[in-house]
């Protein structure tokens, strides 16, 4: 098969591909097959609006919530934190895309060298390249670091520890909250 017929193979056969089967719709529980609710369940209030079965919402065992944040009190929700921790994953995806497509171009840069005829453009190419990985992977670190403190602070840890761009190469940061 040539490149030209794949489409045409491709098209063939999502055209003669059958649909998938029907999903099987449920049935409603009747009166005789629901249990009568425990006392328990009947002081629990759940408004129709809530959940989209009141009935079974109302059966459904309710735990006692426990904070799993790292401390004993609760740390207050902070919409403007999940903003930032947010944006900074983009950061990060958005660096480590620009990582690859640097790569990509650095690859097919330094193929050229390996050509006579295309060896006087290589350069142009494969620099140019490697300086985009180089900087799809600084704002991929700097993205991770912010999101690692993001997500310490949101947690409430009263004293962080990670590694950070120095002067002289990376040092050791020591953060606290008091």
């Amino acid at each position: 098969m040539t490149l030209s017929t794949a489409p045409v193979v491709v098209a063939a056969s999502l055209f003669f591909a059958s649909p998938p089967p029907p999903t099987p719709v449920p049935t409603p529980p009747t009166a005789d097959d629901s249990p009568a609710p425990s006392s328990d369940a009947e002081s629990t209030t759940i408004s129709e609006g809530d959940v989209r079965h009141p009935d079974l919402a109302r059966r459904a065992p309710q735990p006692a919530w426990v904070y799993e944040g790292g401390r004993s009190e609760p740390v207050p929700y902070d919409a403007s934190l999940d903003k930032k921790i947010r944006r900074s994953g983009k950061v990060m995806i958005t660096g480590g895309a620009i990582t690859l497509v640097g790569l990509v171009g650095a690859v097919g840069g330094f193929t050229l060298f390996a050509f006579e005829e295309t060896r006087a453009y290589a350069p142009f190419v494969a620099y140019p390249s490697l300086g985009l990985t180089t900087g799809g992977l600084v704002v991929t670190l700097v993205g991770r670091a912010r999101l690692k403190k993001f997500r310490a602070q949101r947690r409430g840890e009263p004293l962080t520890a990670g590694l950070s761009p120095s002067r002289h190469g990376f040092g050791l940061t020591i953060g606290g909250r008091f």
